[in-house]
């Protein structure tokens, strides 16, 4: 195999690369969108929850015909401890994105290398024709010269045989 062809089978590959490496990047994408919109999920729902069990424990609190003192008691600590709470991110959800960000980063430096490889495979195929053209391994044959030699070869055959 010369070595235009194999520099030509190498920027194939490298293409090819390429663009898997790309889908991989948009796919790291697609999931770090889906893990925020799915903890923006759970913090809104958390939230809400936690709204309406504030609403019911007030309506405890408020409850001074039905409720004991004992019981609104109870229901006002737990009101002040769930008011202090603030819905918030998980160590895991926070440990899942970082990952994927770590993956995306590393397909990212992946994907410069390819394309850092695809830019010297591009240039070396450039060189390797224009040095098959200036060497004539591309094309050994004048083609003006071969076409002189038909010419020759009927003008010659029409003088030994006629024409006819």
């Amino acid at each position: 195999m010369s070595e235009f062809t194999k520099c030509a089978a190498r920027l194939d590959q490298l293409a090819e690369d390429y663009r898997i490496t790309g889908l991989s990047i948009k796919c790291a994408n697609s999931e770090l969108v889906e893990i925020m919109v799915g903890v923006s999920t759970r913090l809104r729902q958390e939230q809400r929850r936690n709204e309406d069990r504030a609403k019911e424990l007030r309506a405890t609190i408020a409850d001074t015909a039905n409720r004991s003192a004992i019981v609104r008691k109870m229901a006002a600590q737990e009101l002040e401890r769930l008011e202090a709470v603030t819905p918030k991110i998980t160590p895991e959800e926070r440990q899942m994105f970082q990952e994927k960000i770590d993956e995306a980063d590393s397909t990212l430096k992946d994907m410069k290398k390819i394309e850092q490889d695809l830019r010297n495979t591009r240039a070396e195929i450039k060189r390797r024709l224009e040095e098959d053209f200036t060497l004539l391994k591309l094309y050994p044959l004048d083609v003006q010269l071969l076409s002189r030699n038909i010419e020759d070869k009927q003008a010659e055959f029409s003088k030994r045989f006629g024409e006819g």
